[in-house]
């Protein structure tokens, strides 16, 4: 435990990045969408609301793009553009 919260290992860390650019990258992003759906969720179990700016990104730009952005990405991201932490 970090600061009161769990970190994750860098192997995890880059599975979760690896799959995100996969589905950014793909044709048929809808096909990623509950193993996306299943990361996002697990990782803001392990970092709150503080998800590191690579991931959050690419999970925002992820559903974006299929317009099912979940309600508690959106209260991150004005978190973010409220204190100007965005990318």
């Amino acid at each position: 435990i970090e600061s009161g919260q769990y970190s994750m290992d860098m192997d995890t860390y880059g599975k979760i990045l690896d799959i995100l650019l996969q589905a950014l990258a793909s044709t048929e992003p809808l096909a990623f969408y509950h193993q996306v759906l299943g990361e996002y969720n697990w990782t803001r179990q392990v970092y709150a609301n503080e998800i590191p700016d690579e991931l959050f990104d690419r999970f925002y730009r992820y559903f974006k793009r299929i317009h099912k952005i979940p309600p508690s990405l959106r209260i991150i991201l004005n978190e973010k553009l409220h204190h100007g932490r965005l990318f």
